[in-house]
């Protein structure tokens, strides 16, 4: 059964999110209880994710990435 919210897409089950994310099993639920990934929650014992929720997590987490990549080649070009 496929659960969907017009605003928040399909419903993302731990295997969905595992292959989306490409990330073990114990990553995530440790990223859940550290609160670093807040799109997830609990559904009964099963952990969650709103398909867009998860989808803006990962933008968030790539152009975080990219600043990080382009201010250590700035640093760089600077210290030569």
């Amino acid at each position: 059964m496929t659960i969907t919210r017009k605003d928040r897409g399909e419903l993302l089950y731990l295997p969905d999110i595992m292959e989306r994310t490409r990330m073990p099993e114990g990553t995530i639920r440790s990223r859940y209880h550290s609160g670093t990934m807040p799109c997830l929650w609990k559904l009964g014992r099963r952990l969650v994710a709103w398909e867009r929720d998860l989808e803006e997590w990962l933008e968030a987490q790539r152009a975080a990435t990219t600043k990080i990549r382009a201010s250590k080649a700035e640093d760089r070009k600077v210290a030569e």
